[in-house]
């Protein structure tokens, strides 16, 4: 077979051929000592055109081709094909663009025809040292593991345990459901939140594919697409799950009261406890810091009380490896913690003064939160007038969340919906509640809250010290007040009275209040930021997982086979999150087929073990976290599953050990000096 290269010309209608003479530029590369023949087609890309492609190869000793036509982003992959289609290495095919780089930007026929013909001998130049590459195959892991088990990760997994796919869910609570379990009604259509989460997780209980670990942690987390291990540290729980029926008899007979994390320290729980009724699984655990008899005190009042004998103080904390092919990280974001801005009083006497973060207040809104569901005050009463001050935390967060004005503005008609006396004001700079659903929330709420009237006369004389002059009280404002400066909003307390401070128009008022709640900012969650640096994942601004791509691949991470649901992305409500579950999971089963191999990727990057410092520069710019220090030989190694060709290493490179395959030094050497000198 020989050396010299194979050229084909495409007129592409008259996209090239107008500029320039196909004829005569055949003519002159025909001269080249290189070229073994020049054939030219009206359009090379079409049907017909890739046949004559093909049957001019088959019918020829060549090995090498350029194609001089359009970009190698149209048609590229095209001609790789028809490489492979006749045997030939896809690898040793090199594209001139003549169109959008020459015929589409070049006015004068001549200079159109000398830069056609200098990136025609470019590519000849080039493709003269191409390496035939190979192109790899590698077996691969089809499970998938969800790390968080919240709405997000139980619709992930749902859909991606289809057609028999295993998949596990790690979650760190007790419990599956995360923060939708914690709400009664769910904007922005107020609909019944335990309605909806509730079947679902059935359908988890119910799904043989589905293996779920509660009450664990991730000790580590490693690997690539196809091939990914996680060490699970699973925390005893103290009880048989396999025989406890969820009775609460343990609970009952426990004497350890401590506070609740659940309900955000506004009730008590057991030692030994279940974190919400109906949740999943139904089964209690034992809080091993605060119990009698793990921590070294004398109580059996559980294990007497069981009818089922699921009381198991022998259980120890268990390692467990998993392996799967892809990820989904479901593990949700935190709320602000307004503590740090003393304008908001939300201090140790923050609750008795009847100041909340919406976190709060939404347990207060459900049937099974710390009073039932009733809205009242820390005294009892129900309250008159609540103020919701938003956007608490942005500023200093640098982001708006985008999905906390919703979650206020339902709340607050939840609180009005149950007690016919209560007014709502909601002071906000910007709203951020869009599309048809937020619209009718909108409207609804601004109706029922005409209905209501407030006589604050009483509220306002005990407060009126603490505002201080040259405040004006508004006693039946809108339901929305647009400030100045939200920042500047400020909370103040007096005499078991709260009032919401604020300017309008330049001009300082006050409203006294009898609940004040926060609409605190999302932030990312401890468990996300820890994963994150574990597989080394870009990062948003804020600090959320990035998105390979925000626009064209929104659930996929920065490291191939790992994919994102839910506010592990960034503030959420539940039907973005389920939005972004979806197509995680669709993601991962379009990259998992059963029985099927994964491709890698044949333009890579590899290093020079002679000439590598271990200087760590290309582990520090990788974005695919392809490259690695091997401690062992003191060199970079770059896991060709991981790497993407995109060649930052290769740039950065002080010693010039790494190299890009069919994009090495002399490769583009050659073309660009035939380009400049001829």
């Amino acid at each position: 077979m020989t050396d010299k290269v194979g050229v084909f010309l495409c007129k592409c209608s008259d996209n090239i051929a107008a500029r320039v003479d196909i004829e005569q530029l055949s003519a002159e590369l025909k001269l080249e000592e290189d070229v073994a023949f020049v054939k030219s087609h009206e359009l090379l890309c079409a049907g017909h055109g890739q046949e004559f492609f093909e049957e001019a190869l088959k019918n020829s000793d060549i090995s090498r081709v350029v194609v001089a036509a359009c970009s190698p982003k149209d048609h590229e992959s095209t001609f790789q094909k028809c490489m492979n289609h006749v045997g030939k290495n896809k690898f040793l095919m090199q594209m001139a663009n003549i169109r959008e780089q020459c015929t589409w930007v070049t006015s004068e026929n001549d200079n159109a025809y000398a830069k056609a013909k200098a990136l025609t001998r470019a590519a000849i130049r080039r493709v003269k040292l191409h390496e035939q590459l190979v192109e790899k195959e590698i077996d691969c892991h089809t499970e998938v593991v969800v790390i968080g088990g919240g709405i997000a990760g139980v619709e992930s997994a749902l859909l991606a345990s289809g057609d028999g796919r295993k998949v596990t869910i790690l979650e760190k609570s007790p419990s599956l459901g995360g923060m939708v379990t914690k709400l009664e009604e769910a904007a922005p259509n107020m609909e019944c939140a335990p309605c909806m989460v509730s079947p679902r997780l059935s359908l988890i209980d119910e799904n043989d594919n589905i293996n779920v670990i509660t009450n664990c942690d991730i000790e580590e987390i490693a690997g690539y697409l196809g091939n990914f291990e996680i060490k699970v540290k699973k925390r005893a729980r103290m009880v048989d799950a396999d025989a406890c029926i969820g009775c609460d008899e343990c609970i009952q007979a426990c004497p350890v009261e401590v506070s609740s994390a659940y309900d955000y320290g506004m009730s008590s729980r057991k030692a030994v406890d279940v974190l919400f009724p109906g949740c999943f699984p139904n089964c209690a655990v034992v809080d091993t810091s605060v119990c009698l008899k793990t921590t070294g005190g004398e109580c059996n009042a559980c294990v007497e009380a069981c009818p089922m004998e699921a009381m198991d103080f022998s259980q120890t904390d268990e390692i467990e490896v998993l392996r799967c092919g892809a990820v989904i990280l479901s593990t949700g974001a935190e709320q602000f913690d307004p503590v740090e801005l003393s304008q908001y009083a939300f201090d140790a006497n923050a609750l008795e003064n009847d100041i909340y973060t919406y976190s709060q207040f939404a347990r207060l809104t459900s049937n099974h939160g710390p009073t039932g569901g009733s809205v009242v005050k820390q005294n009892g009463e129900a309250p008159k007038r609540i103020a919701f001050v938003h956007c608490v935390g942005r500023e200093q967060l640098g982001y708006c969340s985008g999905s906390c004005c919703e979650a206020a503005f339902g709340l607050g008609l939840a609180a009005m919906s149950g007690d016919e006396t209560t007014s709502v004001v909601h002071f906000v700079s910007d709203v951020m509640c869009g599309g048809e659903l937020g619209s009718m929330l909108l409207e609804r709420v601004n109706q029922k809250n005409r209905t209501r009237t407030v006589d604050s006369d009483a509220m306002w004389s005990k407060v009126m010290s603490g505002l201080g002059s040259g405040v004006q009280e508004i006693t039946q404002p809108s339901f929305m007040v647009r400030v100045d400066n939200i920042n500047e909003v400020s909370v103040t307390t007096d005499n078991g009275v709260s009032a919401v401070r604020y300017s309008v128009a330049g001009k300082s008022y006050g409203i006294a209040a009898d609940m004040v709640v926060l609409v605190t900012g999302t932030q990312p969650s401890k468990t996300s930021t820890e994963l994150m640096r574990m597989l080394d994942l870009a990062a948003t601004r804020g600090g959320f997982a990035a998105a390979d791509h925000p626009i064209l691949r929104p659930a996929s991470s920065s490291l191939d086979g790992v994919f994102l649901a839910g506010s592990v992305m960034g503030g959420k409500n539940i039907s973005e999150s389920i939005i972004s579950a979806k197509a995680s999971a669709g993601g991962a089963l379009s990259k998992l087929v059963p029985g099927r191999k994964l491709s890698l990727k044949s333009i890579v990057a590899y290093a020079d073990e002679e000439l590598c410092s271990a200087c760590e520069l290309c582990v520090q710019v990788c974005p695919y976290s392809a490259a690695k220090i091997d401690v062992n030989r003191n060199i970079s190694v770059i896991n060709e599953v991981l790497c993407q060709g995109c060649g930052t290493c290769v740039a950065t490179c002080p010693s010039g050990a790494v190299t890009a395959r069919h994009f090495t030094d002399a490769q583009l050497d050659a073309e660009i000096s035939e380009v400049l000198h001829g």
